[in-house]
């Protein structure tokens, strides 16, 4: 099967780049390539591409990254979204997933990491760079214990019994 793929990022040299390192691989082809979100929530749905790959920032004034997949999703669009960008701020990445984003990483990963995780999310996996992993490990972590009183290490050492938490409810269960 062909992937094909919608490039938004406002950094030209950049999309050039992307495009012709992607296109190496023989079954990602590249559909379009956009400079701003407001032309990816305009033109994504006549594309129908099967992944996004969509950067944060388009600069003052411009529709940003988190609004742009918000749109998306409240639209007919059906296309995986990578989101892949320069910035890590932790709020902006758990904004970008919780508003519909399927896979984050980092510009900074290398082109090949990038070509690998478009096929993943194609594919329905989940892709996070391993910085990005690590604060939502930690965002959990702190989640669990807030609620729960045991920490995600617990969990995952078998620790944890159902009930033990401080709100009487197990996150073991759910």
């Amino acid at each position: 099967m062909t992937i094909s793929l919608l490039i938004v990022d406002n950094e030209l040299e950049w999309c050039d780049q992307i495009k012709e390192h992607l296109e190496k691989r023989p079954n990602i082809e590249v559909v379009g390539i956009l400079h701003r979100a407001e032309d990816a929530v305009k033109t994504a749905p006549e594309l129908n591409p099967h992944v996004i790959l969509l950067d944060m920032l388009f600069g003052k004034g411009r529709m940003g990254g988190i609004t742009a997949i918000e749109r998306l999703r409240a639209s007919s669009v059906t296309s995986k979204i990578l989101v892949f960008s320069t910035i890590g701020e932790e709020d902006k990445v758990f904004s970008a997933l919780q508003a519909g984003a399927n896979s984050y990483v980092w510009k900074a990963e290398g082109l090949e990491d990038i070509a690998d995780a478009v096929e993943a999310t194609s594919q329905g996996i989940s892709v996070c760079s391993p910085t990005i992993a690590r604060k939502l490990e930690k965002r959990l972590d702190h989640l669990l214990k807030r609620l729960y009183g045991i920490s995600l290490k617990e969990i995952l050492r078998g620790e944890a019994e159902e009930g033990t938490g401080a709100s009487g409810e197990s996150p073991i269960s759910r």
